[in-house]
């Protein structure tokens, strides 16, 4: 297994949309789901598959 220190940082920005679907529950709260994506650049960015700079992410909130 090939490990990377990090030595010189390692930037990740991206967006998260929280909410677009909010459920209620039984009265008593909510369900929320929400999605985002984040690109990795800098001394890490992968260069030879740009896809495998992306993370897409699924977000899941339960509210009181």
């Amino acid at each position: 297994i090939l490990v990377q220190d990090l030595r010189r940082g390692y930037f990740e920005s991206g967006i998260m949309l929280s909410n677009l679907i909010r459920l209620p529950m039984f009265n008593f709260g909510y369900f929320g789901l929400g999605t985002g994506v984040f690109v990795r650049y800098g001394p890490y960015y992968l260069p030879t598959n740009v896809l495998d700079n992306f993370a897409f992410k699924i977000d899941m909130t339960v509210t009181f």
